[in-house]
């Protein structure tokens, strides 16, 4: 059964924790304990893997399954405390990825040779004056990957990508992993990868491809394939879509966020219908179109809509002080617009001026402002006072190049409000 397998490609095992969870069966809770520990030496022992300098993890589901794997040991067994370490180390491996861009997505230079020489995209590159080189496998792992050139400018760059649908198992780990130790920083990335996928990951026939590669033939597109039929993989009709629906509908599920779901909702729409029918949520082609399961979640949000859909009103009378690692935040506490509480802060720095998703371009902002969701958390934000009252407290881990300081609220039920004024904070 693909559900249980463990192997280098399709690494599967979570069904193990679900079955223990309904019957008790300790033979279960052993297989995935045995599962994650044959992880564990994989990445540790064998592969090496170093959190802040290994790159290539987020888009592989030699990583991404065991993550999400591991986490689903942790919720079996929470007292484990072996499993939750092996847990925190994946979660920093994928967290400080130096390929972890701002976009929301881990991406890196690929061999895209058989998906970029097909008529389509030859025709496009020679539209815009532009040549394509060949990969040169045999280089060092980082050097890899096609490179794009300019004539007219002597620039040349390289693709970058990944695997598409198999980031959506680490996302739905950093979902689980958010949940279960109360991460921020899982958290936002779940939220930047629902984002990213969202904005990006449709092409021009409506559906997701295999492979998502961008920055062929401009900087922050995704390269459309769909028309170029690559010889291996490729397109499996609305299969890879259908993974997305899930993913995007874990963003609204943080941040109540309507366009998530909206969004959501034609990914599986589109991916549903590619192949001339509509799939029922309960079709389940195979044992390994765990899709479906991955999609739960958007027919969980369609059915079961919001009491309370407004977010709480935005911060903005933001102040800072710094002392150090720690920070002075003073602010008047919002109201909640759709009638319920606001019920907890999160407070964020950087060394760049800080923006939301939807405002942020890596064409015109790379280096010079930060996406909201990469911005550094700091610690220790209390319980909100009531609408009016004057909130004054410390934060801590502030780094020294903090320069520029934002708060956002969320209410109880997880709807999230616009960032506040941004305080800056001179020396």
């Amino acid at each position: 059964d693909a559900g249980s397998q463990l192997c280098i490609c399709h690494i599967y095992g979570s069904g193990l924790a679900d079955y223990y969870c309904l019957t008790g069966d300790r033979d279960a809770l052993e297989g995935i304990i045995d599962n994650v520990e044959v992880g564990a030496d994989t990445y540790m022992r064998a592969l090496r893997l170093v959190p802040g300098k290994s790159k290539g993890i987020g888009g592989d589901r030699r990583f991404t399954r065991p993550f999400m794997l591991t986490v689903r040991a942790a919720m079996a067994d929470p007292a484990n405390e072996e499993i939750r370490a092996v847990c925190k180390f994946m979660a920093a491996a994928l967290w400080q990825a130096p390929d972890l861009e701002d976009r929301g997505v881990h991406l890196h230079p690929m061999g895209f040779g058989t998906f970029l020489s097909g008529d389509s995209t030859k025709k496009e590159l020679a539209s815009r004056g532009l040549e394509l080189g060949k990969c040169d496998l045999k280089a060092p792992k980082d050097g890899r990957g096609v490179i794009i050139s300019d004539p007219k400018t002597g620039r040349k760059w390289r693709p970058k990508g990944s695997v598409s649908w198999q980031g959506t198992y680490g996302q739905t780990a950093a979902d689980m992993y958010a949940r279960h130790f109360g991460d921020e920083d899982m958290r936002d990335f779940a939220i930047g990868f629902a984002q990213f996928s969202a904005k990006y990951m449709l092409a021009r026939d409506g559906q997701t491809p295999y492979y998502s590669v961008f920055d062929v033939l401009g900087p922050d597109e995704l390269h459309d394939m769909t028309t170029d039929k690559p010889k291996k993989g490729g397109y499996a009709g609305g299969y890879y879509t259908r993974f997305f629906a899930g993913v995007i509908a874990a963003g609204f599920s943080w941040t109540g966020e309507k366009h998530l779901l909206d969004s959501a909702r034609k990914f599986w729409r589109n991916g549903s219908c590619a192949d001339g029918k509509v799939l029922i949520f309960a079709t389940h082609i195979k044992s390994n179109h765990d899709d479906v399961l991955l999609g739960a979640r958007l027919f969980h949000h369609c059915t079961h809509p919001r009491k309370d859909g407004e977010p709480p009103k935005a911060i903005t009378d933001l102040k800072v002080t710094v002392n150090g690692t720690k920070a002075t935040i003073t602010f008047t506490a919002p109201a909640d617009q759709g009638g319920g509480k606001v019920a907890r802060y999160q407070v964020k720095c950087s060394e760049l001026p800080i923006f939301p998703y939807q405002e942020w371009s890596r064409v015109r902002d790379l280096d010079k402002k930060r996406n909201w969701w990469k911005a550094i958390n700091l610690k220790a934000e209390p319980t909100p006072g009531s609408p009016g009252k004057k909130e004054q407290f410390e934060v801590t881990g502030v780094p020294a190049d903090a320069k520029y300081f934002a708060v956002r609220c969320f209410d109880d039920s997880w709807n999230r409000g616009a960032i506040s004024n941004l305080a800056e904070v001179d020396g």
